[in-house]
Parts: C-alpha cells; sequence; structure tokens
C-alpha cells in the first residue's frame, strides 16, 4: 500500500467487491473461495475487511485459501 491512498484502495476494490456478492447470489453458490497472497499487515488488513464484507452480505460459506509461506513444510 506504499504510494496508494485509503480512498484509491477503496475506489479499486469496492466495486469488485460489490461484483463478487451479486455473482455469488445470482449463481447461488454454496462457497467463495478468496485467495490470499498478502505480505504486509497493510495487506493483510484489506484482506479482513473484503473477507467481513463477502461474509456479512454473502449467502454461502467463505473459504480464505493462502499459500504457504518460502520454506515451509505442507502437512
Amino acid at each position: 500500500v506504499d504510494m496508494l491512498t485509503k480512498s484509491a484502495i477503496k475506489e479499486m476494490i469496492i466495486p469488485s467487491l460489490l461484483r463478487l456478492v451479486e455473482q455469488e447470489q445470482v449463481l447461488d453458490c454454496d462457497l467463495v473461495v478468496i485467495g490470499k497472497h498478502g505480505q504486509s499487515a497493510a495487506e493483510d488488513l484489506l484482506l479482513g475487511s473484503v473477507t467481513k464484507h463477502v461474509l456479512a452480505e454473502g449467502q454461502s460459506d467463505v473459504l480464505v485459501a493462502t499459500l504457504p509461506r518460502a520454506g515451509s513444510v505442507p502437512g
């Protein structure tokens, strides 16, 4: 979030977020999967707000998928 202001981030995220929830409802989804790849606390905070919105406005379950950290062993 180096050079982006909070308002610029909101302008980029909100239309996509509204479309995501709209499509979830139109398609009558059972599950919405949201990928997480944020490396910084600011990106984690942003994902948190997106996830909270999808949980609040959506009708299906939400799964947040993350990539393993470099050097971690799965399982």
